[in-house]
């Protein structure tokens, strides 16, 4: 190009350009990182934070327990920690506690400034889950408290006798507490067949929920729990026409005076047939009752014998 008077026009060095701020992208990471790590220590300043200040109708749960687990809890972040007025959440809260404590159950997390109370109703142990399969009563024998619904919610303490109904079997998983023993109709059954045995004096001291859809009821006895008569039920059976049919086997004086008279032999009444029920007694048990009666008799006699033979040898 040549401009009027006719000299040529030199190339001029072009000037650079600095790049702004948003071209430099390791520079927008360090301020993110500022920003970030600022407010997170400002975020646990003391005058920010809440924390737990009461309990209110839970007696049984050791309340120093739940509030060193909800220090945890609260703490569990370095920056921008759960504790912290603005974005501290009740539901989360209350979540928390019903998982970390099955026991307790409807929580109620209330906050004010700079605390929250804790509001919870305690399960109540109706029942003993004591395993997979009967097994003798024992101080060794681990049982677990399980609630109406047959929910398991804790270790429970050594009972002897039938204070508790003892539940067997069911599809427990490993982690027991918090989980499910027997479903809601098992118990439903319960009280429909205790009601019934009950009136002819021969109640439910616990409940064994095989895997085959079979459900036998124990019925108390002095026996161990494991010798125990049963009351065995198929559960898809009509449960209204078994107890029909029990009624009426048991109203037969001669099938209930022979149950009494032997109770103590007794193995089990089955309902599991149709419009009949069966019984069975431990005959072998018997047998060898009086096998081992004879043998204490003959012992004896010797015993007796010999010590004749002794006195007349000494005189």
């Amino acid at each position: 190009m040549i401009p009027r008077n006719g000299l040529p026009i030199k190339n001029l060095p072009k000037k650079k350009s600095r790049p702004s701020l948003l071209g430099r992208p390791f520079l927008w990471f360090i301020l993110i990182a500022v920003v970030y790590v600022g407010f997170g220590l400002l975020a646990r300043i003391s005058g920010l934070q809440t924390k737990v200040s009461g309990y209110e109708n839970i007696i049984v749960t050791d309340t120093d327990k739940i509030t060193t687990s909800l220090d945890e809890y609260l703490h569990t972040r370095f920056l921008y920690p759960k504790s912290n007025r603005l974005w501290f959440s009740e539901k989360k809260a209350e979540h928390y506690i019903e998982k970390q404590f099955p026991r307790i159950t409807h929580v109620k997390v209330s906050s004010s400034s700079g605390s929250f109370s804790v509001y919870g109703e305690e399960r109540e142990g109706v029942y003993l889950w004591c395993g997979n399969e009967p097994a003798p009563v024992s101080v060794d024998l681990l049982c677990y408290f399980a609630d109406k619904t047959g929910f398991i919610f804790d270790i429970a303490p050594y009972f002897s006798g039938t204070t508790y109904l003892r539940l067997y079997g069911g599809e427990v998983s490993p982690e027991i507490v918090g989980s499910q023993a027997f479903p809601d109709y098992i118990f439903t059954s319960y009280e429909n067949f205790e009601n019934l045995m009950s009136d002819f004096e021969m109640p439910i001291q616990a409940i064994y929920l095989r895997d085959d859809e079979q459900l036998e009821f124990i019925l108390v006895s002095n026996n161990e729990i494991p010798l125990a008569p049963r009351l065995k039920h198929y559960i898809p059976n009509n449960e209204e026409v078994v107890l029909q049919n029990i009624q009426a086997a048991l109203r037969q004086d001669p099938v209930f005076l022979d149950i009494t008279n032997n109770y103590g032999t007794l193995e089990y009444l089955d309902a599991r047939f149709k419009n009949q029920m069966v019984y069975k007694f431990r005959v072998a048990q018997v047998n060898e009752q009086i096998q081992n009666e004879e043998i204490i008799e003959q012992t004896n006699s010797d015993i007796q014998d010999e010590t004749e033979d002794n006195t007349s040898t000494e005189g």
